[in-house]
């Protein structure tokens, strides 16, 4: 059996959740506050400090989230690919 040439689409779809992944982190250390201000009943206001597994919580499903859209790019990405080089080597 002859390998094909160029990458496989594993590759494709590993390095698009791992650069969601990345990117997610990236995202999600920069967008979750780790303090949240409150606003009480009487018009005062007080700031509360996100617990450490709320604050990490949220920063994975970022990560989480943002590399299940990658993934999903890329394997659509390749897929539209695939069927266009199929057509291709139909017509000649």
């Amino acid at each position: 059996m002859e390998k094909s040439k160029g990458t496989s689409w594993k590759k494709r779809l590993l390095t698009g959740a791992g650069i969601g992944w990345i990117m997610g982190w990236i995202f999600g250390l920069n967008a979750v506050p780790p303090r949240v201000s409150l606003e009480g009943t009487g018009g005062d206001t007080g700031v509360i400090f996100l617990p450490p597994f709320l604050y990490w919580g949220e920063v994975f499903g970022f990560a989480v989230w943002f590399a299940v859209l990658g993934s999903m790019i890329s394997g659509g990405l390749t897929l539209l690919r695939r069927l266009r080089g199929h057509k291709r080597s139909e017509e000649s």
